[in-house]
């Protein structure tokens, strides 16, 4: 499906995404900064922590979700499941890049589907804020990897794709570490680095970015197809 590796491509969406990851998660790192007791460089420190709490979560739903898509293909017709996979990734894509772009937001309503489950997790993760530990930290990012986004869910099914359990994980770890220096920015340095990645300018440009790969990705495989 991709020109790039599958984890590099990710790694790249989760960069591009930064302006919708500020949207969502923004509030959450300016507290956990503000929150966290302790030297400026402790704060960084657990910050940054919660933050690879988060990519382990998002390599925990990639595995998942990959193993399963994994073991359904394995009861039907590989190649066919593959392409309709392909193809539904890449309108995810398409509608990723539209929503950073702030032009759809049709992947608001992909994000209710999840609300249940979130609903059940947050009570846990407020245990444990503010975190004084890294063993605190951790556990708050892990299931802050679990909060609903269109975002994420996109980048799920783009690095499905890879018909391979490990390499979804891998792939989503790679989306999380894109987003570190926009998330972990917020939390340490707050309103000017919101400001810059929340500018219009950067998300249109980010969207358009996202929408133009979309669709070369469409083109290119109904070309191979027909």
């Amino acid at each position: 499906m991709n020109d790039l590796p599958l984890p590099l491509l990710m790694f790249v969406i989760g960069l591009l995404g930064s302006g919708h990851c500020l949207a969502m998660c923004g509030g959450l790192a300016s507290a956990f900064g503000m929150n966290t007791q302790g030297s400026k460089a402790k704060r960084s420190w657990l910050i940054l922590v919660a933050q690879l709490g988060r990519i382990v979560g998002y390599g925990c739903i990639g595995l998942l979700f990959g193993g399963s898509l994994a073991f359904a293909q394995s009861f039907l017709d590989t190649k066919s499941s593959l392409i309709v996979l392909r193809f539904f990734a890449s309108f995810m894509l398409l509608a990723m890049g539209l929503y950073v772009g702030g032009w759809w937001f049709g992947l608001k309503k992909v994000e209710r589907l999840a609300v249940p489950l979130w609903r059940r997790l947050k009570p846990i993760q407020q245990r444990f804020i503010p975190f004084q530990n890294a063993y605190q930290a951790l556990i708050v990012g892990f299931i802050w990897g679990w909060l609903p986004c269109g975002l994420v869910y996109s980048a799920l099914i783009t690095s499905a794709t890879a018909a391979d359990p490990w390499l979804s994980a891998m792939s989503m770890m790679a989306f999380g570490a894109g987003t570190i220096p926009a998330v972990w920015g917020i939390g340490i340095a707050g309103a000017s680095i919101h400001s810059l990645l929340r500018h219009a300018v950067f998300r249109m440009l980010s969207g358009c970015l996202l929408v133009i790969y979309a669709l070369y990705q469409i083109l290119t495989m109904s070309l191979s197809i027909f």
